[in-house]
């Protein structure tokens, strides 16, 4: 049998990411990282799903630990929203320009 073609990271990856930063005390590249898995869940071709809420709400965390939320607290999703994608009228770098930007 062939092997399933990897496309890139899926929402799981983002999410591992995003906790583990966070609980390391990375809040300001968590916060990256989601805004990077919103832009791939949102748009007309989304190429991964939201992030589950629970690591949306670590990096909030993560953020009142460091002192950062005022200053990059609005970047998220709201606590507890139903998901972690805004639409690509709601951010700026639209871009859209389709497939993954792999993470080094």
């Amino acid at each position: 049998k062939a092997q399933p073609r990897w496309e890139g990271p899926d929402a799981g990856t983002y999410a591992a990411l995003v906790t583990g930063l966070a609980s390391h005390g990375r809040a300001r590249e968590a916060v990256k990282v989601v805004e990077e898995a919103q832009q791939l869940c949102s748009g007309p071709r989304p190429t991964i799903k939201p992030l589950p809420a629970d690591a949306v709400e670590q990096v909030h965390a993560a953020l009142v630990r460091a002192g950062l939320e005022t200053e990059l607290g609005s970047r998220l999703p709201p606590k507890r929203a139903g998901g972690s994608c805004r639409s690509s009228a709601s951010h700026s770098g639209g871009g859209g320009g389709g497939g993954h930007r792999a993470r080094a």
